[in-house]
């Protein structure tokens, strides 16, 4: 699973970065990779529950000045695809 992976490689001094490309509600079969909704909402509750999420420029500044939190991570997309402000958004 994921999230054991991902916490044992977490450590103080590192920021991990979590980028999302779309977040559909069901995942196209061409594409079974990506994350769908319901697997977004089980990383929010399993995984990301258990970091220090914080803003990507809050936590470029903290590196930088040495006081980063243990498991610090950012959660980013790079598109605006639609399905971000009516699934995503309010699932943060």
């Amino acid at each position: 699973m994921i999230s054991k992976i991902v916490l044992q490689s977490l450590s103080k001094d590192k920021l991990s970065v979590f980028l999302f490309h779309k977040v559909p509600q069901q995942c196209d079969p061409l594409v079974p990779a990506d994350v769908n909704m319901a697997r977004f909402e089980q990383l929010l509750d399993h995984t990301f529950s258990k970091l220090h999420v914080l803003p990507l420029e809050e936590a470029i500044g903290r590196l930088q000045a040495g006081t980063l939190p243990r498991r610090a991570a950012c959660i980013t997309f790079d598109d605006g695809y639609p399905d971000w402000l009516a699934g995503v958004a309010p699932a943060l």
